[in-house]
């Protein structure tokens, strides 16, 4: 079992904050160690008392937020999953081939629609059972 994740940027920025990690952009949050080994822990605790069989056992952290104007998300806030899945194929399937990390692009709508294109690196990080 793999999960793609997308940050809180409100919680995230607190708990930056109260931990002294600086950074930039949601991007630049979003591959930090720090985060991954938070992400980490978190997913094990919440976890450790399914099945061995529905535990997951890999991860990854999206380089951007989900965004109803992206159409990933609805305007009520939840994850239309097929475009979900059909825009980070890439980074799914190299979650569950095992890698470490898959380089991607994905075009991004900003406030007042311009386009641009995000070409980045996302780390998979494999969680280690307790």
């Amino acid at each position: 079992m793999v999960v793609l994740i997308s940050l809180d940027m409100g919680n995230m920025e607190k708990w930056c904050e109260n931990n002294h990690i600086s950074f930039t952009t949601y991007s630049d949050l979003s591959q930090k160690d720090e985060i991954y080994d938070l992400i980490c822990k978190e997913v094990v605790a919440l976890t450790k008392d399914l099945p061995e069989s529905a535990q997951i056992k890999y991860f990854s952290i999206l380089y951007k937020e989900l965004d109803a104007d992206d159409e990933e998300l609805t305007r009520t806030k939840k994850v239309r999953r097929n475009i979900v899945d059909k825009r980070y194929t890439e980074i799914i399937e190299s979650m569950y081939s095992r890698k470490k990390e898959v380089k991607t692009s994905a075009k991004v709508k900003f406030e007042g629609g311009i386009d641009k294109t995000i070409y980045t690196q996302v780390k998979i990080r494999e969680i280690e059972p307790l």
